[in-house]
């Protein structure tokens, strides 16, 4: 299985005017560009996502729905709360064990959840210091998900390195 961890794009300001709450912001035209760059560099890669679960805050789901456009994933998005700043990565796996049987899985959030569950995952702690550029995505090849040390970081690539996968320097 490869799963694929992304940190959603940009949102509108912390206090922007009818997002008061972090949950409520939108991405802003910047975060959703953004997006649209990552998700063609991701499909020039090859990644074909068989579901993507995001977190329930309203930048992460649109930064779940442009990924599933471009992409072309036909599975409906599934929200999953654990996957919310401070969310619990035990639930998190548990829940994917249960529930998923795919070959590649998308999941859109925040940090410090996605830098603690690849520190689980691949070095068996949740301290792990990972960057914390918003749209960064991280690959990880894992044969039997469980909250230890199982996985195998295949790249971790920040925007500006995707933005090369789409637009290389002539």
């Amino acid at each position: 299985m490869r799963i694929y961890l992304i940190h959603h794009g940009n949102a509108a300001n912390a206090g922007t005017a009818n997002f008061e709450e972090d949950a409520q912001r939108q991405l802003s035209v910047k975060g959703h560009d953004k997006m649209i760059m990552i998700a063609s560099a991701l499909k020039t890669l090859g990644v074909k996502p068989n579901l993507i679960v995001t977190s329930p805050y309203v930048h992460s789901v649109q930064t779940a729905q442009i990924l599933k456009k471009v992409l072309k994933c036909r599975e409906e998005l599934a929200i999953n709360h654990a996957l919310v700043p401070l969310g619990n990565a035990d639930d998190l796996i548990g829940e994917i064990n249960e529930k998923f049987n795919v070959d590649e899985l998308f999941l859109v959030g925040h940090e410090p959840c996605l830098s603690s569950l690849i520190g689980r995952l691949t070095a068996g702690t949740p301290n792990l210091l990972v960057t914390q550029k918003y749209g960064w995505v991280c690959c990880l090849s894992i044969d039997d998900l469980r909250m230890q040390r199982v996985a195998i970081m295949e790249w971790l690539l920040t925007p500006k390195i995707l933005s090369h996968i789409v637009w290389p320097s002539t």
